[in-house]
């Protein structure tokens, strides 16, 4: 074993030597490094000799490098990490070559090896990260390039989703991390990690969850009644339990990010939502609000069917009314904008309409405003097709028009009581014209969904605003199947896609449950209570409700299962 005497120049002469053709001596050095069973003090003394003579280790040495990166050094000792962290430094310093290859090293650390099984592996796991990231900080400090090469390395390294759940809590919570010491990176890095989420999110639809749910519901009732063998090949319910606990889990710690950023307290907290009488950063807040509108419009925005990501930007917007104002506008500039594709029109409307039915800190002004400007679009794009002769109710043709018309009726239903209670509310009300828009030529009670209609159509009566029977009724008798390339059912209904719909994830609900408003139901007159077209205000179901649609009996449109 070569003997260096904790002398640079012996080292020097290492190098010498390798580069005049005779490398036994360094490749014992090299061995030496590598060896897991090296002590502390030995590991620390050659990283001091390596740190000295940095500058011989050029892109001839890179083997060298490789092996150092291998070192088990992060949560070890002190001085270790102090002499690891000090080498990289100098190194990267040195010669910005091996910084590419030390970021990539330094990313695979946010992989762990194992999920924690006791409080001190997990403290040590800590630990661990803790050193990675001030050794992060200090090359990104000191090379200007690093962060654009981490960031690609982040997003290569980046968990599959076939790997096991807490391999991606560790590794979000580490990319996420990152924000603090590169927040100009926290765009992409929230871009990156939403947008994995939506792949999952996609994947585990309202009905999954449910018979998931109903699935381990019948277990628990069963547990021990009938003796089975246990089968060990997976099943698509346990996939899809899998991936909603870990939906979950994401969905909890991003909430613990954007509370974390927004607001500040010198009290620890003793909850998630404890910190929410503290002080609002406005400046964080605003400055995270840019970050995430740009990931909702690019990622979120124009996935269609989503059931929880969305709820991000629902959570943020309630720390203070001026956010809930942009959002609302951000999301009607999409919408009249006739420039955007019409499935972005479509799903903007669906978005403001869910965000002001159930975002309880959402007041009533602010539906009222929105109702005028929604209806005024309404009521002009009605006197642009009465000049037309062929105005006739076809979703492909009209389907921005009918996602306006959809979004009115579903607030409508769920705020009608407080906006009628607004000063002069009800003569604003008439002065909406519904009875207009909803006996226009393009007859939106024919093509919005069935269970909005018809809810739409039972208020607007008992509030004497609307008088939509007679032309539920005429459709009734006309419906005939209708072919349209939209994305529609086949006979031309207007998709039941409202975001917000109820939460259904169990662990993050708890951030967004004191924010949500249930439905509440209307006292009926007995006329009303009698009347079975109004039925499904007794079920405790929202539209996408497994409902018999009164438009036409063969029509299988109303496949999700929510509650109001």
């Amino acid at each position: 074993m070569t003997q260096l005497n904790n002398d640079p120049a012996c080292l020097d002469e290492l190098f010498r030597q390798h580069r005049q053709g005779s490398s036994r001596g360094l490749e014992e050095f090299t061995k030496q490094l590598c060896d897991v069973n090296a002590s502390i003090e030995v590991l620390v003394t050659n990283l001091s000799l390596l740190r000295q003579c940095v500058h011989h280790i050029d892109k001839d040495y890179e083997y060298l490098v490789k092996c150092l990166l291998k070192v088990c050094w992060a949560g070890r000792d002190d001085n270790l990490s102090t002499a690891y962290k000090s080498f990289i430094l100098h190194l990267v310093s040195a010669h910005s070559y091996f910084v590419q290859l030390v970021l990539a090293r330094m990313v695979t650390k946010f992989l762990p090896q194992c999920e924690a099984a006791n409080s001190s592996e997990l403290a040590l796991q800590e630990e661990i990260y803790r050193d990675v990231h001030s050794l992060l900080h200090g090359i990104i400090k000191m090379v200007p390039m690093a962060p654009s090469i981490l960031i690609k390395h982040v997003t290569t390294c980046y968990p599959h989703k076939s790997k096991a759940t807490h391999v991606h809590l560790c590794y979000v919570q580490n990319v996420l991390h990152l924000t603090l010491y590169l927040p100009n990176l926290r765009a992409k890095i929230l871009e990156l990690i939403i947008g994995k989420l939506v792949q999952i999110d996609a994947m585990v639809t309202r009905n999954d969850i449910l018979h998931s749910k109903q699935e381990a519901a019948c277990e628990d009732v069963t547990e021990g009644i009938f003796e089975m063998e246990p089968v060990n090949e997976p099943t698509p319910s346990t996939d899809i339990e899998n991936f909603s606990k870990r939906q979950d889990e994401l969905m909890y710690i991003l909430f613990m990010y954007i509370h974390d950023t927004c607001w500040e307290s010198t009290k620890p907290r003793v909850s998630p939502m404890a910190d929410q009488t503290g002080t609002l950063n406005w400046q964080a807040a605003q400055q995270l609000y840019h970050d995430l509108i740009v990931v909702f419009d690019r990622v979120i925005l124009p996935t269609h069917a989503l059931c929880h990501t969305q709820f991000l930007m629902f959570y943020l917007c309630s720390f203070k009314p001026a956010l809930c104002d942009v959002f609302i506008d951000f999301l009607w500039k999409r919408f009249q904008n006739p420039n955007t594709s019409a499935i972005i029109r479509q799903n903007s409307a669906a978005y403001v309409a869910s965000f002001l039915a159930r975002a309880t800190y959402v007041p009533a002004t602010t539906v009222k405003s929105a109702f005028d400007l929604f209806c005024g679009w309404m009521h002009r794009y009605i006197d642009s097709q009465d000049a037309s002769s062929h105005a006739y109710p076809d979703l492909s043709l009209y389907g921005t028009f009918y996602a306006a018309c959809q979004a009115v009726f579903y607030v409508f239903v769920f705020r009608c009581e407080e906006l009628v209670t607004l000063r002069k509310g009800h003569a604003w009300l008439r002065s909406l014209n519904f009875q207009r828009i909803v006996t226009c030529r393009l007859n939106p009670l024919r093509v919005c969904f069935p269970v909005v209609v018809t809810s739409f159509a039972s208020v607007t009566r008992s509030l004497q605003l609307a008088y939509c029977y007679t032309v539920i009724e005429h459709n009734n008798r006309n419906m005939i199947p209708i072919a349209t390339e939209s994305n529609a059912s086949p006979n031309g209904v207007l998709d039941s896609f409202f975001p917000f719909d109820p939460y259904m994830l169990e662990k993050s609900e708890r951030f967004i449950a004191p924010l949500y408003r249930e439905h509440q139901l209307r006292k009926t007159s007995p006329v009303e209570e009698n009347n079975d077209e109004d039925d499904f205000l007794h079920f405790s179901v929202s539209p996408g409700f497994n409902h018999s649609c009164i438009i036409s009996p063969a029509q299988d449109i109303c496949d999700m299962q929510m509650s109001i």
